[in-house]
């Protein structure tokens, strides 16, 4: 028989194209019309998915790693979202995923590559634009800066023992880290100016 090609114009950006051929619109040699054909059904869509929300459970925790949901606008294909896809300032993803719904994933997310075993977020201060978070099982403190919306890390202090970052208190301009098992105890006093935290005094 004969083959036509035919070309169908959207009337959007998504939608769906019903296409068929009604009975006796040709005919053959001898005026026979044609039959009805099959109804060929196909979804046009040449927009690109959006994320419309990421969102966290809490706006401040002391506990790490926390989960972050990114949900999107339409179905997406799981084989193209990893968690390496998930970029962020203060933290790395960790290699967990989960699909929750049909257009939502939650991910692990890591706050400054901690480990379980660094207890970061145990303790939290918050004054201004800072927050200090204490790893008291590393001997260390993150110390975060709000800006243009987000908090990132600025700075990363380390010491060598006293579960430095165990003890945490800010007023104003100044900050106080806690060492409590350092010989007889320590504390580390910080100078709050623009952005940085500088060390005034131990």
């Amino acid at each position: 028989g004969l083959v036509f090609t035919g070309t169908v114009a959207p009337y959007g950006h998504h939608v769906s194209i019903i296409a068929r051929v009604p009975a006796g619109v040709v005919q053959d040699t001898n005026g026979n019309g044609n039959a009805e054909s099959a109804v060929k059904s196909i979804i046009f869509d040449n927009i690109s998915p959006l994320v419309t929300a990421l969102t966290t459970d809490v706006a401040i925790t002391n506990v790490a790693p926390l989960d972050v949901t990114v949900t999107f606008n339409e179905n997406i294909l799981d084989s193209t979202f990893l968690y390496t896809d998930l970029k962020a300032t203060g933290g790395t993803a960790l290699n967990s995923l989960a699909k929750v719904t049909a257009t939502a994933y939650t991910l692990v997310q890591s706050l400054d590559g901690a480990s379980a075993g660094d207890l970061l977020g145990s303790t939290v201060a918050v004054d201004g634009r800072f927050m200090f978070a204490g790893a008291p099982g590393a001997n260390s403190l993150s110390i975060y800066v709000y800006d243009a919306g987000l908090w990132g890390v600025s700075q990363t202090a380390i010491t060598a023992s006293g579960n430095y970052g165990s003890a945490l208190d800010m007023d104003s301009q100044w900050a106080v880290v806690g060492a409590p098992t350092d010989s007889s105890g320590a504390a580390y006093i910080y100078l709050l100016t623009g952005t940085t935290a500088t060390l005034a005094s131990t």
